[in-house]
Parts: structure tokens; sequence; C-alpha cells
């Protein structure tokens, strides 16, 4: 095994592995989290760079080749221990328990569908509840922390649960969510309140989903805050991946007109 081999760019392995951090592990542990990290950066070698979408298909891969409970779950700590140590909190996942099937995701059609049925219905609050999840990525424990003075800033940091949380509101959404909070008589604190004024709470906004989806024709199982939350992760890791490629196609081209005008054979 090479001592440099990265799951994540910049975080070895290796140096995970010897860089304990308070962590004691047992000499049979890290031996066991070597291989499987090494087994699992191979998977990931194989099927694309890790992000949301691709550890959603290492999980069914995972129940596919129909590992044991402890199996599973033993690679999925591996990995969670590696990815809190670079620092993606975001990607970290839940164990599997029997019985359990990972939802399918939506998808930016089903979306839309979703923002059509809450017009269509005039649900004005729950429309941007969706978007808010959607296009911020902000986890629904965070969502009282959405007020108006942070959507008039349009960027800050949400107090998550043992890490801060970047948000950034787009201009377009920005002045979606200040007319419907300049509508409702909302001129400070949480954004999304309830008739008494208190910050929604999960099961609130959870119902709410469920009966949309079903206005809308969609799986209920496909429609959570995690799943929009997981939509935001998708459309953004395709957007830097498609850039990457741009720049790297930049960059060639521009080493093949320097090659021209300085190149060894240049005027030859």
């Amino acid at each position: 095994m090479a001592g440099n081999s990265e799951i994540l760019k910049g975080y070895p392995i290796e140096e995970f592995l010897t860089d304990q951090d308070g962590r004691v592990w047992n000499k049979d542990t890290k031996a066991c989290y070597s291989r499987l990290l090494y087994e699992t950066k191979q998977y990931f070698d194989e099927n694309g760079p890790l992000n949301s979408h691709t550890l959603e298909q290492w999980q069914a891969d995972l129940l596919a080749r129909e590992y044991k409970q402890r199996s599973i779950n033993t690679r999925i700590s591996a990995l969670n221990n590696y990815l809190k140590w670079c620092g993606r909190h975001d990607l970290v996942m839940k164990h599997w328990r029997p019985g359990e099937e990972t939802a399918p995701a939506l998808t930016r059609a089903e979306y839309l569908c979703l923002l059509r049925a809450a017009r269509q219905t005039n649900q004005h609050r729950l429309y941007l509840l969706i978007k808010v999840f959607a296009i911020t990525g902000v986890p629904v424990h965070c969502l009282s922390q959405v007020t108006v003075e942070l959507i008039r800033q349009g960027n800050g940091a949400l107090h998550g649960r043992g890490n801060n949380i970047p948000f950034h509101c787009p201009s377009s959404l920005q002045r979606e969510l200040l007319e419907f909070a300049k509508e409702n008589h909302i001129q400070t604190g949480p954004v999304f309140i309830t008739r008494r004024g208190t910050p929604m709470n999960r099961s609130t906004i959870c119902r709410l989903l469920q009966e949309l989806s079903r206005t809308a024709g969609i799986p209920e199982n496909k429609v959570s805050p995690r799943s929009l939350r997981n939509l935001c992760q998708i459309a953004q890791e395709d957007l830097y991946a498609n850039l990457e490629q741009m720049l790297k196609s930049a960059y060639d081209q521009l080493l093949e007109t320097e090659n021209t005008v300085a190149g060894w054979k240049a005027g030859a």
C-alpha cells in the first residue's frame, strides 16, 4: 500500500491513522481501519471522486454484496472517522440497520414539481422552505438561525452540532425571502415561524413536505429536508466538477500556445 494514498485530496490515509488526535485505537482496530480505508479508496478511484452522490452508491453497493450488518457498519465507521478528520462533517453517514433501505434520491425535475405544487396550493411559506433547503443546504436543526438579519447580510455562519456551517443566500432567493418577511410582518428573528410566532419544528416541516409530495405525485420517501439538502450538494459538486474540467482545458490550451511560441522546436 502506498503511504501517501488519499480518499480525499490532501488527506493521506496513513497520516490519518497516525494522527489519532485523542483517539485511542488498539493495534487490531488500526489495522482493520487501514485495510478498509484502502479498500474504500479503490472503490472511489474506480467509481468517481467521493461526494454525497457516490457515497450513496457506495452504501448501495455494500448492501448489494450482501455484507453482514456488522461488516457494513465497520466500513461506515472507518470512513466516518476519516471524514471527520478531514473536516467533512457534512458527508458523515448514519450506521445501517436491517430493514432500513436507502431512500432514492430526489431529482431536479421532482424538486421543480414540488415548487409548482406549493405554488398551485398557495403555500408560500412551504414553497420558500423547500427552496432554502435545496439552494442553501441548511440543516433542519439550524433553520431557526435563518433570520431576517442573516438574509439581509446574505452570508454568514450557522452553528451546527460541533461545527460552524457556512451559509450563503443567492440574491434571487434573498429578494424572495425578504419580500415574504415584509408581507408577513416578520421584521426580525427567524423567517420560518408558526402562527404563534415560534420557529417551525422538524415534525411539522416533515409532515408538510409529506403532504405536498402526495399532492405532487412524488413518492413520500423521496421528499425530506435531507433529500433537499442532498440535491444542493449534488448540484454544487456537479458545477465544481464542470468548472474544474473547464480550467484544465483552459490550462492545457495555454500550455499549447506557449509551446508554439517558446517550445524546444518552435521556429525550427
